[in-house]
C-alpha cells in the first residue's frame, strides 16, 4: 500500500521527490553528479540530462530546469533535429550533384557519339548499315555507363566545392605555367596505365565472361561503343579521374581538356575508320600513340593491344599486336548492304506479285 502511494505519488506535481527517495535537505538528488559548489559544468549536465529524459520529473524534483546554467549546458549538447536537417541536406545536395555529373556525362556521350557517328555516315556512308540493333544495345550500355561515372564525379564536385576536397584549383597562378601542360600530360600517363592493366585483366577468362564480353558484343564496334560497358567495368573506369585529382594538382581547365581527349579518343578509337592523319598513326608518332588503327586490331584479335592512349605498356609487355586496317570491316558493312539491299528488294517485288 505504502508502494502503491509512493508510485502514484510521482504524477502529484506537488509531491517533493526528495522524501520519497530518503533523501534529506541539502542532500544532492539521486543520481546528481556530485560537484563543488562552483562546478556549473556538473549543474549544467544534470539539468540537461533531466531536461532530455524528463522535463516534468525535474520540475516536480523540484530542481530548477531552465536556468542559465542549465540553458547553456543544453545548447553544448548536439541537436540531433539540426543534425538529421544538414545530414538531409547534405546527402540531398550529394545526390544532386551526382544526377547532374551522370547527365553531363550521358549528353557528352550522346553529343560527341552522334557528332562521329553522323561523320561516319558522311565519311562512309552504309558502314553502320544493319547495325540497328546493335547501335540500340551500345547506346543503353553507354548511359547506363553514364550513370555510374556520374556518381564518383558528382561526390568528389560536391566535396571539392563545399569541403575543399581535391588538389583542383581554379587560379593559374598557383602553380608555375609550365606545369599546365604537365600536368596533364601526367593524367593522361596515369589514366593510361590505370586503363591498360584493368582491361588487360577484363581479358582473364572470368572478368571477360562475367563483364567485359559485353563491350565486345559489339562486332564491329561503331561510335556508339565508346562506353558500352558492364557495369563492373563502368565501376573501373569512373574511379581513376576522381582518385587522381586527390593525387596530382590540375588546373580545372586543364582538367576539362582531360576529360575532352578521353571522350574524343573513347569514341574515334570504335567508330571503325582512321578520323586522325596518317603521321598520327603509322608514322614515327603513331609508334607511340593509339588511334582506331590500333585498338581495331584489338577487337578483331580479341587479345593484345590493351592500351588508351600511349602504346609504352604493350610495348613494354609484349602485348603490342600492331597496327590493323579495316578492311573486313568494311567489308562486312558491303555484305550487310548487299543483305539489307536484297531484302529490300525482295519485299518490293513481292508486294508487287500481290
Amino acid at each position: 500500500m505504502v508502494a502503491t502511494e509512493a508510485i502514484g505519488s510521482l504524477d502529484d506535481p506537488h509531491v517533493e521527490l526528495g522524501p520519497l527517495l530518503g533523501e534529506r535537505q541539502g542532500d544532492q538528488p539521486t543520481g546528481k553528479p556530485a560537484t563543488d559548489d562552483g562546478d556549473v559544468a556538473g549543474e549544467s549536465l544534470w539539468h540537461s540530462h533531466c531536461d532530455s529524459r524528463n522535463v516534468a520529473r525535474c520540475k516536480r524534483s523540484g530542481r530548477s530546469w531552465n536556468t542559465p546554467q542549465t540553458l547553456a549546458g543544453a545548447a553544448n549538447l548536439p541537436d540531433l533535429r539540426g543534425w538529421l536537417r544538414y545530414t538531409a541536406g547534405m546527402l540531398l545536395a550529394i545526390l544532386a550533384a551526382t544526377l547532374v555529373m551522370s547527365l553531363i556525362v550521358g549528353v557528352r556521350y550522346l553529343i560527341v557519339s552522334g557528332a562521329f557517328a553522323a561523320a561516319t555516315r558522311v565519311k562512309h556512308p552504309g558502314l553502320y548499315d544493319g547495325l540497328t540493333p546493335q547501335i540500340r544495345r551500345e547506346i543503353g550500355w553507354s548511359l547506363a555507363s553514364a550513370v555510374i561515372y556520374g556518381v564518383p564525379a558528382g561526390v568528389v564536385a560536391w566535396g571539392w566545392q563545399n569541403l575543399g576536397w581535391t588538389r583542383i584549383y581554379t587560379d593559374l597562378q598557383s602553380y608555375p605555367l609550365w606545369y599546365a601542360p604537365v600536368s596533364v600530360l601526367l593524367y593522361l600517363i596515369a589514366h593510361d596505365t590505370w586503363f591498360y592493366w584493368t582491361h588487360r585483366w577484363m581479358h582473364t577468362p572470368r572478368a571477360f565472361k562475367l563483364a567485359h564480353a559485353v563491350h565486345h558484343d559489339s562486332r564491329p564496334p561503331t561510335a556508339w561503343a565508346a562506353m558500352a560497358f558492364h557495369p563492373i567495368e563502368a565501376i573501373t573506369g569512373a574511379v581513376i579521374i576522381p582518385l587522381l585529382v586527390f593525387l596530382i594538382p590540375i588546373n580545372i581547365g586543364c582538367l576539362g581538356l582531360v576529360l575532352a581527349i578521353m571522350t574524343v579518343m573513347g569514341v574515334t578509337n570504335h567508330m571503325g575508320w582512321e578520323v586522325f592523319p596518317r603521321f598520327m598513326w603509322n608514322g614515327p608518332l603513331g609508334a607511340w600513340l593509339i588511334t582506331a588503327s590500333h585498338h581495331q586490331r584489338h577487337h578483331d584479335l580479341y587479345r593484345g593491344n590493351y592500351g588508351l592512349y600511349f602504346r609504352f605498356w604493350d610495348r613494354l609487355c609484349g602485348t603490342d599486336k600492331g597496327v590493323g586496317d579495316f578492311v573486313k570491316a568494311h567489308a562486312q558493312a558491303r555484305v550487310r548492304r548487299r543483305r539489307v539491299g536484297g531484302g529490300v528488294a525482295g519485299a518490293a517485288g513481292g508486294g508487287g506479285n500481290e
